[in-house]
């Protein structure tokens, strides 16, 4: 029973993991997050290694509240990664630019540019 429970709870979290993976592709594509259930078919149709289909039993995490909920997490740990980059780096330089998108609304992007283990990373920020 122990083995059997902790089986299922592993190839959970896998589907979780994939998931995951998933929706961060498509925000980087910029593609939209409705799009989550079609890719999660599609990649249990070529039998993607921990994908279940979305008329498997349980639960999917395909919806657009849980998409949301993943992005914001990854994007959340992103940022923590560069803030405790350029606590350790040597050297930094800062650009600011705002832009109004089509609902007139201002976005405020933080650009960064840093020295770490010799190495220059160009990261940004967005800022609300």
């Amino acid at each position: 029973m122990k083995s059997v429970t902790s089986n299922t709870i592993n190839k959970a979290h896998q589907h979780i993991i994939q998931v995951m993976k998933m929706i961060f592709w498509l925000a980087s594509e910029n593609l939209p997050l409705h799009k989550l259930k079609s890719f999660i078919d599609f990649s249990h149709f070529i039998e993607m290694p921990y994908i279940k289909a979305s008329n498997d039993n349980g639960s999917m995490y395909d919806n657009h509240t849980t998409s949301l909920e993943m992005l914001d997490a990854l994007a959340q740990m992103i940022e923590d990664k560069i803030w405790q980059d350029l606590a350790t780096c040597s050297a930094f330089g800062i650009m600011l630019d705002k832009s109004t998108d089509i609902t007139t609304e201002s976005h405020v992007i933080l650009y960064v540019k840093y020295c770490l283990h010799e190495m220059i990373k160009v990261r940004y920020l967005k800022l609300l």
